[in-house]
């Protein structure tokens, strides 16, 4: 799953205003990606 959301912003080096999007990865198996991970650091 993705959250996301778009934002507007100031930007004062160009003086006008600009869109921002964020997200984030929601992972619905978090154990399994902890298992991954720690693989990776062992190699």
């Amino acid at each position: 799953m993705i959250l996301m959301s778009e934002d507007v912003i100031y930007d004062i080096d160009i003086q006008k205003e600009r869109n921002i999007v964020r997200a984030i990865i929601l992972f619905r198996n978090t154990s399994a990606f902890h298992e991954k991970e720690d693989r990776e650091k062992k190699k």
